[in-house]
């Protein structure tokens, strides 16, 4: 990768853990597998992209979210959203109602995805300030 080089692949905080490793030369322990992968291919060819679902979620509004290639499935407070952030990077267009089927199938792979993960703490905190009116589309 050239200096200053931008780069529009999506990843995660997660992913940087796997690439400092990758960096260093130095393997993840056995017992505790990382989440992330390593960036280190994408710093060798910039049209690198690896072919990966990227899901998180948030105690804060109840934010569940996953990526799978131009798509992004977002639920918040129980509202969804479908987005083609391929031709709507903004986020202001929610297609759930035309393509409900890719809404479901973006659900149905955040909800595997969050099957075997451990609750969010009672006590997690997050100190992001915005309010209902601050969603796009939202139907309250």
């Amino acid at each position: 990768m050239t200096a200053g080089a931008v780069c529009d692949t999506p990843s995660l905080t997660m992913d940087w853990s796997a690439t400092f490793l990758a960096a260093a030369g130095v393997s993840a322990d056995a017992d505790y597998p990382l989440d992330g992968i390593s960036l280190l291919p994408l710093m060798q060819d910039q049209s690198w992209m690896p072919e990966r679902d990227l899901a998180w979620r948030m105690k804060h509004r109840e934010q569940k979210a996953l990526i799978r290639g131009d798509w992004k499935y977002l639920q918040i407070e129980g509202i969804e959203y479908l987005f083609h952030i391929g031709n709507d990077p903004r986020e202001r267009a929610n297609l759930r109602d035309r393509e409900p089927r890719k809404l479901a199938e973006l659900r149905s792979a955040w909800e595997h995805w969050n099957q075997d993960l451990p609750p969010i703490p009672e006590e997690a905190k997050v100190s992001l300030v915005f309010t209902k009116a601050d969603l796009p589309q939202a139907s309250f």
